[in-house]
């Protein structure tokens, strides 16, 4: 991108610098967080002056210099940095959730589960979003019992741990909506047998195996859209070679691939097909609110952290490698967490995936804020 691009300073973008960029360089590379520090300060400047940029920006009363920093200043900093699309819709905490998702999940907000209790912990599994990494930890440095996709293949009449790659994993398949029936003929919830669930779909779970007796405690690591998206395009091309030689742009811009639309959103309301609305972007927001604890590819640290202390297992007896710590940070330097590849922000490619993804940066957005949020939560639930 060039010197006379520019890149607005509104507000969605002062909350990421504020609640995850500027922690996330302090610990990890202070020179840039200087960086960081002007672009709040010039946020600050803004705010005093009335001059917050809207949301929307065809209605945008800034001039160009009180509105616009060019982004060659941010040359230090990943692109992943959240932009809105459009007016961005706020929960207001009205939104009415379906009756399997409010009854059979607990809410985040009201207590911690008890570790070990009635309540299933279960990772809501968004793909190339760290979740790998997360089951590498949960089941070889902690080790845990999941049940994930990995039990395909094991399944029976009754329930069992099984051992596969050094890792113990209950016999069900909870990624498949097949694998879900059977988790719940065989009672996966009420068995205790899993210390964490692994499924992407949280209302076929709700609906199949969670209950008003055993909850499902929800707890995830998001990462931007436009980020995920590129990692998505870069496993495709790796197992498909049609897509060799072809370009980010090329691939979102009609080369064949199955571009996904508002992947977060779908999940987070069931509704896989057929268009959003902005009713189904408030109930997205509104499971995130009151049912999920929000962790972040960007701090997986403290993401990581937080899961810990609220889950309670920090409390339990260690089953799996004597250095945690160690075993954590192995992880945390894999690839499956890192990005592969970058787009500019506001090029051709960016804006491709953002066509794409216009409710899902609105959800994400809402959760960076969430994530600040809940560290207060956390202080006080785990006193």
């Amino acid at each position: 991108m060039g010197d006379d691009e520019e890149l607005t300073i509104d507000a969605a973008f002062c909350r990421e610098l504020m609640y995850i960029r500027l922690p996330f360089y302090l610990r990890r590379n202070k020179k840039s967080a200087y960086g960081v520090v002007g672009f709040i300060i010039a946020c600050i400047l803004v705010h005093l002056t009335g001059n917050t940029a809207p949301n929307n920006a065809s209605s945008s009363s800034l001039s160009s210099s009180q509105q616009k920093t060019t982004i060659s200043q941010l040359e230090a900093m990943p692109s992943s940095l959240s932009q809105p699309v459009g007016a961005t819709v706020a929960s207001d905490g009205d939104a009415s959730l379906p009756a399997s998702i409010d009854g059979n999940y607990g809410d985040t907000w009201s207590s911690r589960p008890l570790s070990p209790g009635p309540d299933v912990p279960m990772f809501w599994n968004v793909p190339k979003a760290g979740g790998n990494a997360i089951k590498f930890i949960l089941s070889k440095c902690y080790g845990f019992i999941l049940a994930s996709e990995s039990g395909a293949g094991h399944e029976t009449e009754n329930l069992e741990v099984v051992s596969i790659g050094g890792a113990s994993f209950v016999n069900v398949n909870v990624v498949s909506l097949p694998g879900i029936a059977h988790a719940q003929s065989v009672n996966l919830a009420s068995s205790g047998l899993a210390d964490v669930i692994f499924s992407p779909h949280i209302h076929e779970m709700a609906e199949s195996v969670f209950t008003p007796a055993n909850k499902g405690r929800m707890f995830t690591i998001l990462r931007h859209p436009v980020d995920r998206a590129v990692s998505i395009f870069y496993h495709e091309q790796a197992v498909n070679p049609n897509f060799a030689g072809m370009t980010v742009k090329e691939y979102f811009g009609g080369g064949g691939g199955v571009v996904e639309n508002n992947w977060m959103t779908r999940f987070l309301t069931g509704k896989k097909g057929g268009t959003l609305t902005p009713e189904d972007l408030k109930m997205a927001m509104e499971i995130l609110r009151r049912k999920v604890l929000i962790g972040l590819v960007d701090e997986i640290e403290e993401s990581l952290r937080r899961f810990k202390s609220y889950m309670g297992w920090e409390e339990d007896k260690n089953r799996g490698e004597s250095d945690t710590g160690a075993c954590e940070r192995q992880q945390f330097l894999t690839p499956s967490i890192q990005t592969m590849g970058e787009v500019t922000r506001g090029s051709e490619a960016w804006n491709l995936i953002v066509q794409q993804n216009r409710f899902d940066l609105q959800v994400y957005e809402y959760a960076l804020n969430l994530f600040g949020e809940q560290k207060g939560m956390l202080d006080s639930l785990t006193k």
